[in-house]
């Protein structure tokens, strides 16, 4: 039996071992391509119709938005029926909060189905975080920006059928959402779905439908 030296055996293991990652993106779907998730702060939306006005004493809100602009297009299995009827988006955002020194940042999670989604290269859906909340996790200060000094990283996970298909993070090669070190507080579904915000009327065209729970 021919006897391979023992640097080169050592040698493969280690190059499929820092492939591993490469390979199981290679995996997912090649169909789905997230550009960007983006946060910013936007104003409260006034509504037509109401008659009332911020009261005394109190500013007009800032919401914390996360953007996420991803592409389809159908792959041949899907070119009878270019369309999914339902496909599940988890965010996440990182926020610089540093309440006290055991806790240094705020992880905040959330998940919105869309619905009847076609092939396009801008698709966009979004999350956001109420002003209150704000208030609470900057100790009663809103931040004057969601820039990375507030907003440190984002992320997203979209799946079809149960199953992942795309993946980003704006840390390449980090899911900062998978095991966050002890001086980050976990707060999942902070982020709410467009719908159930003032914002759920707004942009209709731009972003995709959302399933509504009955």
């Amino acid at each position: 039996m021919r006897k391979f030296p023992i640097f080169l055996i050592l040698a493969t293991s280690c190059l499929f071992l820092s492939n591993r990652d490469s390979i199981a993106q290679d995996a997912m779907d090649q169909s789905f391509q997230i550009k960007e998730v983006k946060a910013s702060l936007l104003t409260t939306p006034s509504a037509t119709g109401l008659t009332k006005t911020t009261p005394p004493g109190r500013t007009q809100s800032k919401w914390m938005d996360l953007d996420a602009e991803f592409s389809w297009k159908p792959s041949k299995e899907d070119a009878k029926n270019p369309f999914i009827e339902e496909l599940t988006l988890e965010f996440y955002a990182m926020l610089e909060t540093a309440q006290s020194k055991e806790v240094q940042r705020t992880l905040l999670s959330g998940k919105t189905t869309l619905v009847h989604v076609g092939e396009n290269r801008q698709i966009h859906a979004a999350m956001y975080v109420s002003p209150r909340a704000m208030e609470q996790l900057f100790m009663g200060k809103m931040p004057p920006t969601a820039g990375p000094s507030v907003v440190s990283a984002t992320g997203l996970v979209i799946s079809r059928g149960g199953s992942p298909v795309a993946t980003f993070t704006s840390k390449p090669k980090f899911k900062f959402w998978e095991n966050p070190d002890p001086t980050t507080k976990v707060m999942a579904g902070m982020l709410l779905p467009k719908s159930k915000t003032p914002f759920a009327n707004a942009a209709w065209d731009y972003y995709e439908q959302e399933k509504v729970d009955k």
